[in-house]
């Protein structure tokens, strides 16, 4: 039997992915208005790499390595 991906996983590391480009460039249009606030986005925008990429490692992580 072949393993098969999960495309709900998929689907989320894809949003995830999405959402931390989204706050990137929201930190950097802030960032001459508002370190502060820039480097919030930034620490948010790290924690949803984070969680897309376990999302994404657990996702693939049922094909073995060749």
């Amino acid at each position: 039997m072949a393993n098969q991906i999960d495309t709900n996983k998929l689907k989320q590391a894809e949003a995830a992915s999405s959402i931390v480009k989204d706050m990137i460039t929201s930190a950097i249009e802030q960032s001459a208005a508002n370190t502060t606030l820039a480097s919030e986005a930034l620490k948010q925008a790290s924690n949803e790499f984070y969680f897309g990429y376990f999302v994404f490692h657990e996702t693939i992580s049922v094909f073995p390595i060749i």
